[in-house]
Formats: C-alpha cells, sequence, structure tokens
C-alpha cells in the first residue's frame, strides 16, 4: 500500500476517534427524575409488595430503609406519596387495608 494513502487513513482514524471524544464530553449531564406523586395499589406476597399493574414497588421510610410489610401479607393494600426512580415509593400516609390479595 502506498504510504501516503496510508499516512491518510491513520489521520482520518484519529480526527473521527477525537470527534466522537469532543461530542462525549460536551453532553449535558443526566438528570435524575423528580419524585412523582402517585397513589400505589398493590398486594402483598412474602412481604413484597406489587402493583395492580404489576410492577414490583419497594416502599421506603423517611430514613431511607426499606419499609417492612410482613403485617401485611395477603392483604391488598393503598397509599398515596411520592414515586422515585427504581420503583422507591415514599408513601406520606399510613397504609389503608382495601382487604384480602385479590385471586390470580
Amino acid at each position: 500500500m502506498n504510504p501516503v494513502i496510508a499516512g491518510h487513513r491513520c489521520t482520518l482514524r484519529v480526527l473521527v476517534s477525537a470527534a466522537i471524544a469532543m461530542a462525549a464530553l460536551a453532553a449535558p449531564p443526566a438528570q435524575a427524575s423528580r419524585p412523582v406523586p402517585r397513589t400505589i395499589t398493590g398486594c402483598v406476597t412474602n412481604g413484597v409488595l406489587t402493583s395492580d399493574d404489576g410492577y414490583r414497588i419497594s416502599p421506603m421510610q423517611k430514613n431511607h430503609q426499606p419499609m417492612p410489610l410482613a403485617a401485611y401479607n395477603g392483604k391488598r393494600i393503598s397509599a398515596a406519596g411520592e414515586l422515585l426512580p427504581g420503583d422507591h415509593f415514599y408513601p406520606n400516609q399510613a397504609w389503608k387495608v382495601l382487604g384480602p390479595c385479590k385471586k390470580r
């Protein structure tokens, strides 16, 4: 291969790599989602809350520790609060027991 052509290919690779790196550095930092007000209703099985629409919800206490739900096993419960990314839910009221879990 002609050394001049090989040199141009190498220079082109370096320029493309530099352009990609500069574009990545210029991107704004990702922003975390803000809490979204929600009322979560679902069923507790083995201490795990599954919402009526099938999502596994992680209720959290104000100290950011998981909220124990074993007392609600077999019950359908509901509470209003704030939903964060990762389905972390901070209820801002006591859980309301709606009755037993529905059979599927």
